[in-house]
């Protein structure tokens, strides 16, 4: 049964549905400023820059019709327009068409070129474009490249430019649906936004009265989402009869009849791709004649209906131009496989990349004798292996010689094209699909299989070295992440991990919800092929486990480390340094989750093996010893944690640089013991090291500033610690860090609250709630301490009923954590506060009562929640004496008399103000007049109070 209430969950689910007649002045909504560095003055683009495709084709035939239509709405200010039409009718060819018109009439623009075929594709435009336009910190790896592109370019200052977006075809990529989870509530089940889902790529496309972009798509809803409206659309078909034979005519190399020349461009349907190929085929065969070619492809047209037409997947939307397209590349294939077969086994393979920026060193790998693709394997094989011309003992220079002939050979036939340099290279949607439905399923099979494994052997191990190569990679890898293979345990295992590399990388760009799919797909499958206690499932076991922490699921990390420990254990033995380094992260688990006693059992039992094994200076021993040392920080016993700290620093503290786990540990130990000097000290100097070698938005870094706004609020320093909260929050969303995101809302609430801002504090605590419950479900210990936090942020907006709501569902939840004493007190404590707000103090006394007796059983009586707690106690025994004595002076009954003296009525004046003073928030006139709540029962009040005072003179005792 849940125990959080219908306000906290009416919270949850509206944003902004908070009742601002609560609140006695109207609080801004919450905005966190970017602070982050000084502004940047943007300047203009002193020449015009390009990242469009260089090459062009010379051949090309004009379509007045749609560039004036493209010129004309590329007129009005901060407009977006379309191209829709099925592939192979030219859109992207019109798109460089117009790029000419406008480098000859306005060579003072800009014009961008970006794919949008995924979203690696998009991204890896706007890093070309950044990196183009050199603008400031496009290198920097914690920058959100699609951000500073977007609001450089939507800039006024900057332009004129136009921006190509092509192949904007897949709905998903451009405007994904919200991923939500069900979660229970006390009202039932409720889809709740989950907390990383990113912005649709539409929000990074840039406007501005100086820009224009253009897309293409074969999707036209996807191209009116795009661009705002259908009437932005322009629809792209055949061309002409006229424009058809004119590009024919370009394309030959020999001159051919006017009647042939019509004739097969009628047959080809007008297609431009359909017309490029054939007259790429009759330049290239022994085709001399456009009649024989004609010949040729009316017999092979009834055969590929046959073979394709029950596959042709999205290109049926036109028929009439996939089946002419496809006729078109059988010829030429047919032509290719008889001159160079080879060259069409790599043609088969390049089917499986992406259609765009293919990259060649990945093309070339499958040359090498040492490829872990094994090799090419034959196309005239049926995959099975069979006989190759690469042969184990030739050495590199002859992979590369064979790649070279037949990439030639595929841009001769016009099915590839390469950018200058021949190190990327594209292949038309239209051909690719026809390649990959040509193949029979043994073929396809076979080139799935070495196009994965050559994925895995190329992408880089290394994830911190987040190099050019992942990203090239990347958008050829996408779509076969989420395709598990189940029957080949190699194909299996390679796949396995492929994934891995993947998940490492995600984990390094900050990419958690990816990191961690990818890793509990890549654990499934080792425990599927090498059990639970395999080398490799451990490995990723591991890795899992490190992904969860990294997010703050500390519950789900550690029903990963638990079992992980034991079979480590099992397998490599006590002192094993990877043993040790698990007992670390599980440790980590369990102070996080309040166990803070079974951390510090599990620490000292690991640390006398690891003083046996590494000796007091290893590395395992130090980060135990940290390890025993923030347990002790929760503790209260600082100095032990000081030292302990402090021996955790070995030599490094003399070495001029704070930077590293120790040094923040010592830093927060200090901090718990109120050297606030100190310990600003070290954060300060970690904070600027951190920037100066990591950037201002690295995840340390931001770590560090954390750190620092929560020293500054621990000095009451509100309005600094909330503008230090607000930059860390504004940078970790630029870069999608969300790790320390519920410590980072919990503090800005604890600022906001205690400038009075209690609306806005609500709302950013609530939103921290929310945050939380998506990490690590509802009863758990941080649950309980931000409902806590809730409830005083309400008490101080003297919202008491609510406050009470929140206030038991703290306790309600408490009493379910049994692990923790201390955490348990603090709901029982929080309760009595409430409870003594709303007047109700004989259940205020009680619970005060518990929540002493609890606090007794974990802390010493010094305490400082044991002092507050008693000081409160003492406060609401004082209260009620106090209205004792108004009751009886108001009361002539209890004076024995039937009026009372100008004498007694200066008393209860006297009694007033003393009460208005002393408790200034439970002050109400019409309250000072009536019974106390203890009861009529004179008997039994006295006894309630008397039995309160006997439990603070026994507490004192003890304490003696």
């Amino acid at each position: 049964m849940s125990h959080i209430s219908s306000t906290t969950t009416k919270a949850m689910h509206a944003a902004g549905a908070y009742e601002t007649t609560r609140y006695s002045t109207a609080v801004p909504t919450l905005i966190t400023p970017n602070l982050a560095d000084p502004p940047v003055i943007l300047s203009r683009i002193k020449k015009a820059s390009s990242t469009m495709p260089s090459a062009t084709d010379p051949d090309s035939v004009d379509r007045p019709g749609i560039l004036n239509w493209i010129h004309y709405m590329c007129a009005a200010p901060a407009r977006r327009a379309a191209l829709v039409g099925p592939g192979g009718v030219g859109k992207s060819h019109l798109a460089l068409q117009y790029y000419l018109d406008v480098k000859m009439a306005a060579p003072q623009s800009s014009i961008f070129w970006v794919h949008g075929g995924t979203a690696a594709r998009f991204e890896e435009g706007y890093r070309e474009i950044a990196a183009t336009l050199q603008i400031p910190r496009y290198n920097d790896p914690d920058v959100d490249i699609l951000e500073l592109v977007r609001d450089w370019l939507s800039d006024e200052k900057i332009g004129p430019w136009t921006m190509v977006l092509d192949n904007a075809d897949d709905i998903d990529v451009f405007l994904p649906q919200p991923q939500y989870r069900y979660m229970e509530f006390g009202l039932g089940r409720a889809p709740v936004r989950m907390v990383d889902d990113k912005l649709p790529l539409t929000n990074f496309l840039p406007r501005s009265d100086n820009g224009f972009v253009l897309v293409t798509s074969r999707s036209r809803d996807v191209a009116t989402r795009v661009v705002g409206s259908k009437e932005l659309t322009k629809s792209v078909k055949a061309m002409t009869s006229a424009q058809a034979v004119q590009l024919l005519r370009n394309k030959l190399e020999e001159p051919a009849p006017e009647p042939d020349l019509l004739d097969l461009a009628n047959t080809l349907d007008c297609i431009p791709l359909a017309i490029s190929q054939a007259a790429a085929n009759i330049n290239r065969s022994a085709h001399t004649l456009v009649s024989r070619y004609l010949d040729e492809f009316r017999t092979s047209d009834g055969k590929t209906n046959n073979r394709l037409s029950n596959d042709a997947g999205d290109l049926q939307r036109d028929f009439t131009a996939f089946n002419t397209i496809v006729s078109t590349w059988e010829i030429s294939f047919e032509q290719i496989y008889q001159q160079r077969w080879s060259a069409a086994d790599l043609m088969s393979l390049m089917s499986f990349f992406n259609g765009q920026n293919i990259p060649a060193f990945a093309l070339r790998a499958w040359y090498s004798p040492k490829s872990a693709a094994g090799g090419r394997g034959s196309f005239g094989s049926d995959g099975e292996g069979g006989e190759t011309d690469v042969d184990s003992g030739h050495d590199d220079f002859e992979g590369k010689f064979r790649y070279d002939q037949d990439i030639e050979l595929l841009l001769a036939y016009s099915l590839v094209k390469s950018n200058d340099h021949r190190t990327l290279f594209d292949i038309h949607p239209m051909v690719r699909s026809c390649v990959q439905n040509y193949l029979s399923p043994q073929k396809k099979k076979f080139y799935a299989t070495q196009f994965l494994k050559l994925m895995e052997q190329k992408f880089p191990r290394d994830a911190k070295a987040i190099s050019p190569r992942s990203r090239a990679l990347l958008p050829h890898i996408e779509p076969i992440l989420y395709d598990e293979p189940t029957e080949d345990p190699e194909l299996m295992n390679c796949y396995a991990d492929l994934v891995m590399h993947v998940s490492k990388y995600a984990l390094e760009k900050w990419q958690y919800r990816r990191a961690e799919k990818l890793s509990s797909m890549t654990l499934r499958v080792s425990e599927t092929l090498w059990g639970n206690r395999g080398k490799k499932t451990l490995y990723r076991m591991w890795h899992h486990g490190k992904v969860l922490l990294w997010q703050g699921k500390y519950v789900e990390a550690e029903e990963i480390y638990r079992p992980l420990l034991a079979r480590l254990k099992e397998k490599l033995g006590e002192g094993n340094v990877r043993t040790l380094s698990c007992v670390e992260r599980l440790g980590e688990c369990l102070r996080i989750g309040y166990k803070h006693t079974e951390a510090l059992n599990l620490y000292r039992e690991a640390l006398a093996v690891s003083i046996r094994t590494q000796g007091e200076d290893g590395n395992n021993t130090l980060a135990i010893l940290k390890g025993i040392g923030l347990v002790y920080v929760v503790q209260r016993r600082h100095g032990e944690a000081e030292a302990i700290m402090r021996r955790a620093l070995g030599g490094t503290e003399g070495s001029g640089s704070k930077q590293g786990h120790s040094w923040s540990c010592l830093a927060w130990v200090l901090e718990a013991q109120g050297k606030f000097k100190e310990a600003g000290e070290i954060y300060r100097t970690m904070w600027a090291e951190s920037q100066a070698q990591r950037g201002a938005n690295h995840p340390v870094t931001l770590t560090h500033l954390l750190c620092l706004a929560k020293l500054v609020y621990l000095q009451n320093r509100y309005q600094e610690a909330e503008l230090l909260c607000r930059q860390q929050l504004e940078r970790s969303k630029e870069i999608e860090y969300q790790n320390h995101e519920v410590s980072s809302l919990e503090l800005l609430a604890k600022c906001l609250s205690l400038q009075n801002k209690h609306q806005e504090a609500e709302m950013t605590m609530r939103r921290a709630l929310e945050e939380q419950i998506i990490r690590t479900g509802k009863d758990q210990p941080v649950t309980v301490l931000l409902l806590i936090n809730i409830s005083e942020i309400l008490r101080r907006a003297a919202i008491y009923a609510e406050a009470e709501k929140e206030s038991r569902n703290a306790f309600e939840i408490g009493k379910m954590l049994l692990e923790d004493d201390q955490l348990r007190a603090s709901s029982i404590h929080n309760w009595a506060i409430t409870l003594h707000s709303l007047h109700r103090f004989k259940e205020a006394l009680a619970m005060y009562e518990q929540a002493l007796t609890s606090y007794r059983r974990k802390l010493d009586f010094g305490h400082p929640e044991i002092a507050r707690c008693l000081s409160q106690f003492n406060s609401l025994l004082s209260e009620i004496q106090l209205r004792r004595e108004l009751r009886i002076i108001r009361d002539p009954k209890q004076l024995g008399h039937n009026t009372s003296s100008t004498l007694e009525e200066d008393k209860v004046r006297e009694l007033k103000t003393i009460y208005r003073n002393g408790f200034p928030r439970h002050w109400d006139d019409s309250l000072a007049d009536v019974e106390l709540d203890l009861g009529t029962d004179e008997k039994a009040e006295q006894e309630a109070v008397e039995k309160a005072y006997g439990l603070l003179s026994q507490l004192a005792i003890q304490n003696v």
